[in-house]
């Protein structure tokens, strides 16, 4: 008899049928294309915004705390293997929301 492990478990829902939308769009290229990484950030702009706009399509009021938020998604199938939703903390997302001001977008 074979023992199995879960790992997580995540609540599905219609999120990843929009992040393949925005990934068929090519939002994050578009703007990691404006936006140069900035050495601090483990994420992109473009990993950032999505993030944000898939947060704001999921009902949730308040953009504050969104790496808790992200802690229950899988955002391997979100938005790529190995990001670790405490890279998306207020401080982070603060950061590239400055340079996406920078950059005029």
């Amino acid at each position: 008899m074979m023992n199995m492990q879960m790992e997580n478990f995540y609540e599905v829902g219609y999120l990843p049928l929009l992040s393949g939308i925005l990934n068929d769009l090519g939002l994050r290229r578009k703007i990691d294309e404006h936006v140069p990484v900035d050495r601090q950030c483990r994420t992109t702009a473009g990993e950032a915004v999505q993030l944000l706009v898939l947060d704001m399509l999921s009902g949730r009021n308040a953009l504050m705390n969104v790496d808790k938020w992200a802690a229950e998604q899988d955002l391997d199938q979100l938005l790529r293997p190995g990001l670790q939703a405490s890279w998306f903390n207020d401080d982070a997302l603060g950061r590239h929301l400055d340079r996406l001001y920078e950059a005029d977008i």
